[in-house]
């Protein structure tokens, strides 16, 4: 048996299947980035500083119901110091707390509230129909 041939013709074709690999894993990669840069781009956009802080507020509390939708949740809470983290503003309570209280075409119900109705800690569960 011609043992130097074999064992060429292996070494060939583990250069090709490492070719292959490497495309795989170079589509994934691609894929994966293409998606994580939709959800930052999308997540980008309530801090864009040309929109008003209030309609910033709405349109990410809007998403947050939206998303809820899609994945078949039955409800979801949204904390204001999360609006305010993901709008990217500081000490605006009122302002989100203002936003939550508005009528998103769902259910609500306050689960965390303070004697102001204006704080960090205010939060509201929105029941998914």
């Amino acid at each position: 048996m011609n043992y130097d041939r074999i064992i060429v013709e292996l070494l060939n074709r583990v250069s090709i299947l490492e070719e292959e690999v490497n495309k795989l894993k170079n589509n994934k990669l691609e894929d994966n980035n293409s998606s994580n840069n939709k959800e930052v781009s999308i997540l980008d956009t309530f801090k864009d500083p040309n929109i008003r802080p209030t309609d910033r507020a709405v349109s990410y509390i809007k998403y947050k119901i939206e998303t809820a939708k899609e994945n078949n949740e039955e409800y979801v809470d949204i904390v204001a110091l999360e609006v305010e983290h993901a709008i990217g503003t500081k000490m605006r309570s009122p302002l989100v707390c203002s936003a939550m209280r508005k009528d998103y075409g769902c259910e609500r119900e306050v689960l965390v509230d303070t004697a102001s109705h204006n704080s960090t800690t205010y939060t509201v569960r929105y029941f998914i129909k």
